[in-house]
């Protein structure tokens, strides 16, 4: 089973980095990689903050880091596939056709929204996925 859930996430992860790549157009191929990875290091911290706010009533260090990373490593293609193929397109947008600035500003202004609310039900959900873990290692215990 963790084999199975790791290769979806490794699926995914591919998938996201795919499709932020082929998103940024016609830039030279060591420009859309920096971009690429800049971009996924950025959800990365990003996710690992919200993680971070969710997890404070989880007292076993030990099992709250095998959830960190579990949950880290799931939700980061997610988010990544939400917010950054949208952003990457904005930005090979404005750099071949340049878009006006006040577009530029609604689509990140409309981006930010959505994964505002993404962020607040990952904290939530996030902190019942913990609860639940310890729940069942308590069981267990």
């Amino acid at each position: 089973m963790d084999l199975f859930i790791m290769m979806c996430i490794l699926v995914f992860n591919i998938v996201a980095f795919v499709t932020i790549y082929k998103c940024l157009g016609n830039m030279d191929v060591r420009k859309k990689l920096i971009i690429t990875i800049v971009g996924i290091a950025v959800i990365y911290m990003i996710t690992t903050l919200i993680y971070s706010i969710s997890s404070v009533n989880i007292e076993n260090q030990e099992i709250s880091n095998r959830i960190k990373d579990l949950i880290t490593f799931a939700f980061v293609p997610i988010n990544s596939i939400i917010a950054l193929p949208f952003l990457a397109r904005t930005y090979s947008k404005y750099k071949d056709s340049g878009l006006e600035k006040n577009q530029i500003i609604k689509r990140i202004i409309i981006i930010s929204i959505i994964m505002i609310i993404a962020f607040v039900i990952e904290i939530s959900y996030f902190k019942d996925i913990g609860q639940n873990i310890m729940d069942i290692a308590n069981s267990k215990g």
